[in-house]
C-alpha cells in the first residue's frame, strides 16, 4: 500500500477543483490545517466529507486524532470541504469597484492642510527662492554637460570596438551599433553587440549610457 494519496479536493467556497498530495500517515486534524491553504476554509469550522472514485458519498470524516489511513482513503478519492461560516462560491466572485473620490489639481492646490500647503508655507521644493544667478549657473552647467556629451558622441562612430565600464561590474568589450538619443531621454545612449568569452554564451546587445563607453586603444 502506498504511504501517500493523491486527493482531488473542492470546496462550497469555489468552484475550482484541485489536486493533492497527501501522507496517509498524518492526522485528520493535520490534513484540515492542510486545507486551509487550498480552499482559504477555516480548520475549526470545516466539515471533511470523502467520496469514492466513482465520487459516490462515504459520509463525513470524523476524529481529529485518526490517520488518514483509518478511513480507507486512497488514490484518486474525492475530498469536499464546507465552511458553514463562508457563503457558496464567495472566492469566486468578483469584486465590484469601489467608488473613490477624485480631486481636480485646482481643488488640492487650494486645500491649506495638504502636503503642497506645507511645502508652499515652508519655501520647500518647487517654492523655495531660488536666486536668479543660481539658476544661471546651473542652466550654464547643464548646457556645458550637454556640448561635451554630444562632442563624446561624435568621436564614437559605428562599428568600432569599445570597452563598457560600470562601477562595481567587470569590463565588457564589444563592437558599436548605435550611437544616439532616446525620444524620450536628453542623455546619449550607445547600442552595442557584447562579446562573449565563453562559445556557448551568445553575443548580447545592450543600451548605456554614452559615459559608461570608451574607445579601445
Amino acid at each position: 500500500m502506498s504511504n501517500f494519496a493523491n486527493l482531488i479536493i473542492t470546496t462550497n467556497a469555489s468552484k475550482l477543483r484541485s489536486e493533492k498530495r497527501y501522507p496517509l500517515d498524518i492526522t485528520l486534524g493535520q490534513m484540515k490545517e492542510k486545507l486551509v491553504l487550498v480552499t482559504g476554509c477555516d480548520n475549526r469550522t470545516m466539515k471533511v466529507e470523502l467520496f469514492d472514485k466513482e465520487d459516490r458519498s462515504l459520509g463525513q470524516l470524523v476524529g481529529d486524532d485518526k490517520l488518514l489511513y483509518d478511513f480507507g482513503i486512497e488514490d484518486g478519492m474525492h475530498i469536499h470541504v464546507a465552511d458553514p461560516t463562508i457563503q457558496d462560491g464567495a472566492y469566486d466572485q468578483v469584486e465590484e469597484p469601489v467608488e473613490t473620490y477624485q480631486m481636480s489639481a485646482e481643488e488640492y492646490a487650494k486645500r491649506e492642510e495638504s502636503v503642497l500647503a506645507w511645502k508652499r508655507r515652508n519655501k520647500i521644493g518647487q517654492f523655495r527662492d531660488v536666486d536668479p544667478e543660481e539658476n544661471k549657473r546651473t542652466e550654464e552647467q547643464r548646457q556645458l554637460a550637454e556640448l561635451k556629451e554630444k562632442q563624446d558622441a561624435e568621436s564614437l562612430s559605428i562599428g568600432s570596438r569599445c570597452e563598457v565600464r560600470i562601477p562595481g561590474q567587470p569590463t565588457k568589450r564589444g563592437v558599436i551599433e548605435f550611437v544616439g538619443k532616446y525620444i524620450t531621454y536628453r542623455f546619449f545612449f550607445t547600442g552595442l553587440f557584447i562579446e562573449s568569452n565563453f562559445p556557448t554564451i551568445p553575443i548580447l546587445m545592450i543600451c548605456i549610457r554614452l559615459s559608461s563607453t570608451r574607445l579601445c586603444t
